[in-house]
C-alpha cells in the first residue's frame, strides 16, 4: 500500500526510494453543519527509508521528493508516535 516515491538530497548522496503514504486533499469533508477543505498535501514514511531528510529539512530549504512522478518540494513536518514515523508537508514544484 502508498505510493513510490524518491528522493535525492540537495548535498548529494543517494538517491532514495520507499513507499509513502500521502494525504492528498481532492474535496470537501462535512465536519457538522460545515465543509472543510484540507489546503495541505503531506506524506508519511518510516525514518529509516529517507535517512537525513528531516534532519536536512530542519537546516535548509525545501527538498525535492518525486511521488509518482510527480515533483514536490517538501518542508518540515513532524515525527510522529514514537519517532520513526515522520508526516511532511508538500507542495507541487
Amino acid at each position: 500500500m502508498g505510493y513510490d516515491a524518491s528522493w535525492t538530497p540537495l548535498i548529494g548522496g543517494g538517491p532514495f526510494t520507499a513507499r509513502v503514504l500521502m494525504n492528498k486533499p481532492t474535496q470537501e469533508q462535512e465536519v457538522g453543519d460545515q465543509k472543510i477543505t484540507s489546503e495541505r498535501i503531506g506524506m508519511e514514511y518510516f525514518a529509516g527509508d529517507f535517512p537525513g531528510l528531516y534532519e536536512s529539512l530542519e537546516d535548509r530549504e525545501p527538498e525535492v521528493i518525486i511521488i509518482n512522478g510527480i515533483s514536490y518540494l517538501a518542508s518540515i513536518g513532524e515525527k510522529k508516535f514514537d519517532g520513526k514515523t515522520i508526516k511532511l508537508y508538500l507542495e507541487p514544484k
